[in-house]
């Protein structure tokens, strides 16, 4: 696969709805057709969503084809669980690759959080015998000591992706809106869309009973109370959730195809694949590539790389001319942000913003030196579009995505001020380094910032010098055979122009180029 190819198959992530489940399977799921598998083992990492969107891909690539995901897993971030959700309900929703969840058990003993989210954006769900499904609490830190997410708010409950909220309102916002995407995905498939709901929300009551019509259903207890207040006859069959349990809902096996919520209990792959009428010699699985194992890697080190590259184009910012510290910048932003685009979560505007941060930097160090402005603009446009970067959204749309948001610059904050810290440490200690002090060669005796002390003694003021260096602002100019500290004013002053020598202070002798105003 050519390089062209390979990114394209990073790429392939987006979203919106989908097709019914369905009991049998379909006229498309031949025999002789693949069956693409992939599995999401464990909590969510990015370089399973790029393996996702390789699945889809390939399985899109080859008519007939069906795509099963196997899930064992305690759930992952909020932004990846809506990606790689977003990422099978397009498949489906376009009818080019259904999608079977197959809830295989393993060292998690089911789907829940955000790989129960990835099972519902399925066409159909499978479980194996002894496995669950949903528990799907958000895990909301407060940002605000004391703060807590609400009455009956269950902090063991089994979830794992982390949204930060700052208090009680911006909790309940969050299970609103994760609540009403559950619900959503389980509409589209035809699922109850209650039970969806209360994987997320603990605050309801739910039981199955027996209507007026004879039908059996889920019904909240509110719902219950309503329909006897107005005069019907309803039977209560089972109670799934207490009023007052403060838990979420997690249903085994058994229970959830009891409610008709899953199409089927089988006991293994193979049995699945006989379910599904697909061969066991059809099936392609697909195993991590070095190319996801990059994009992981990269991930993981981002806040790192970050922090580096911070800190590395601020000591660049003090040293004269464009130096090693400003490639090793620039390289450790540029891996971030490529490791983003693989993913697909950067786009256009992302690389707008890096690209233009990078020459307002260029500017800075090659065209008006010590302006400051260009440099800070640079930082900036920088800092965006790495925030960017790591989020599918340039607006905030509800709770989750503001807090996504927040935690995105709350990270970016950290990397900066950490950034700071280390770029201060390491100006002050690497003159001192034996490494260094060994590289550097030290001035003569009785020389003090470059020049001697007899030469600090005459009148530099008005002499017209050498710069011997580039002058970016800093660098050398000749006075009497030695050489002298300087500080060029204005623009950029190349190697070997005339300068007149503006002010001396202390050790410090400011120049401009020959013919400029004193």
């Amino acid at each position: 696969m050519g390089l062209a190819s390979w990114v394209l198959t990073c790429v392939t992530l987006v979203a919106p709805a989908g097709a019914p489940a369905s009991q049998s399977p379909s006229g498309a799921e031949g025999a002789s057709a693949s069956t693409f598998v992939v599995e999401i083992q464990g909590a969510l990492h990015r370089g399973m969503q790029v393996r996702l969107a390789r699945a889809i891909r390939e399985a899109q690539s080859a008519p007939g084809s069906v795509l099963i995901v196997k899930i064992d897993s305690p759930g992952g971030e909020v932004s990846l669980m809506g990606e790689m959700g977003s990422a099978l309900e397009r498949a489906s929703s376009d009818q080019s690759v259904p999608t079977v969840a197959f809830v295989s058990g393993g060292p998690e003993g089911g789907a829940f959080s955000a790989g129960a989210f990835l099972a519902l954006a399925c066409d159909r769900i499978y479980m194996a015998r002894g496995t669950s499904l949903g528990a799907s609490l958000p895990v909301v830190p407060a940002l605000i000591p004391g703060a807590s997410p609400g009455p009956g708010w269950n902090p063991t409950a089994p979830a794992t992706y982390g949204i930060a909220a700052a208090d009680r309102e911006s909790a309940g916002k969050v299970v609103e809106t994760l609540g009403a995407r559950f619900r959503a995905l389980a509409e589209r498939s035809q699922r109850e869309p209650r039970i969806a709901e209360a994987f997320v929300d603990p605050e309801f009551g739910l039981a199955l009973v027996r209507l007026p019509d004879g039908r059996e259903a889920v019904r909240k207890l509110a719902e219950i109370d309503e329909m006897k207040r107005k005069g019907a006859t309803v039977e209560m069959l089972r109670s799934l959730r207490d009023e007052d349990s403060g838990r979420v809902l997690a249903l085994t096996a058994s229970e959830a195809f009891s409610l008709s919520f899953v199409n089927g209990i089988v006991e293994s792959e193979s049995e699945l694949l006989s379910v599904m009428g697909r061969d066991a010699g059809s099936v392609v699985r697909l195993a991590i590539t070095p190319g996801e194992d990059f994009v992981q890697w990269i991930h993981t080190i981002a806040p790192i790389l970050l922090l580096m590259g911070i800190a590395l184009g601020i000591l660049e910012s003090k040293i004269a001319g464009f130096g090693i510290a400003g490639v090793l910048s620039a390289l450790c932003f540029a891996l971030v942000f490529f490791g983003q685009y693989l993913l697909g979560v950067a786009d256009w505007i992302e690389a707008l913003f890096f690209v233009v941060g990078l020459l307002f930097l260029a500017a800075e160090f090659f065209l008006a030196p010590g302006t400051v402005y260009f440099g800070v603009l640079g930082a900036l446009c920088l800092v965006v579009s790495m925030v960017l970067s790591f989020q599918t959204f340039l607006i905030p749309r509800d709770s989750i995505d503001v807090t996504v948001l927040l935690t995105n610059l709350s990270w970016g904050g950290a990397s900066l001020v950490g950034a700071l810290v280390l770029a201060v440490a390491v100006s002050g200690y690497l003159p001192q380094a034996p490494l260094v002090r060994r590289a550097v060669l030290a001035p003569p005796a009785g020389t003090e910032g470059g020049a001697t002390a007899l030469e600090m003694d005459r009148p530099l003021l008005g002499r017209t010098l050498v710069a011997v260096t580039d002058l970016r602002p800093s660098g050398m100019v000749e006075a009497d055979g030695r050489r002298i500290d300087a500080v060029a004013v204005g623009a950029f002053i190349s190697r070997g122009t005339r300068v007149r020598v503006k002010e001396v202070s202390s050790n410090r002798v400011v120049v401009v180029a020959e013919g400029e105003p004193a």
